[in-house]
């Protein structure tokens, strides 16, 4: 069973590149499930973050990576990296 159909994973830096990745998904069917942290806030507060991006990314069908220089040097981006 899946949580969502898509997560979206990327540095801070590129949040903008992030957002219109969303956006787009959403224009071809507003019914696919995507984790977006900017619109996920309420899930994200008081939560063990490791912890939760474990089981979230295990329980996308897809996970989307925004590759950069700024994703590459993040330590939060490595973590999420490595746990999916």
């Amino acid at each position: 069973m899946f949580l969502h159909d898509f997560a979206i994973s990327y540095a801070g830096e590129d949040k903008f590149h992030a957002d219109e990745i969303y956006k787009r998904i959403k224009e071809k069917s507003q019914s696919y499930s995507i984790f977006f942290a900017p619109y996920e806030k309420d899930i994200l507060v008081g939560q063990d973050g490791e912890t939760l991006f474990e089981i979230l990314f295990s329980k996308c069908k897809e996970v989307i990576v925004l590759l950069s220089e700024n994703y590459k040097h993040k330590k939060w981006t490595r973590y999420e990296w490595e746990s999916f």
